[in-house]
């Protein structure tokens, strides 16, 4: 039996010196929450019936993961939008001149035109 206990007396630990561990904060930083709700992600996970939130970490990650895909599609659009203009065929229009006594001048047959004929 005294071999169990060791010598002397026992030791009692103050509860004063004891400290307390810690883990770190259980939320995450609230600009990185609030980036990750302008981004439309989620940022809690369900662990039996509680919703508990994601890791640092994770959130930074998919925060990261997404600014990269909106950049990407922006850049898809951008090119896109190029591609349209260049593509895009230039109508000419055809210039009705109008002569000083109120006839027109078509410059393709270079004949006068007074109104509409019937």
């Amino acid at each position: 039996m005294l071999s169990l206990l060791g010598f002397g007396k026992r030791r009692r630990r103050s509860t004063k010196s004891r400290k307390s561990s810690k883990k770190g904060s259980k939320t995450p930083p609230k600009q990185l929450l609030k980036i990750a709700k302008r981004l439309g992600l989620k940022v809690t996970v369900k662990r039996g019936s509680k919703r508990v939130y994601k890791s640092k970490n994770s959130i930074k990650k998919a925060v990261v993961k997404k600014l990269r895909m909106i950049k990407k599609k922006k850049l898809a659009q951008k090119k896109k939008l190029l591609k349209k203009k260049k593509s895009r065929k230039v109508r000419r229009t055809r210039r009705v001149r109008r002569s000083r006594f109120g006839g027109q001048i078509n410059p393709y047959t270079m004949k006068m035109s007074f109104g509409r004929r019937y």
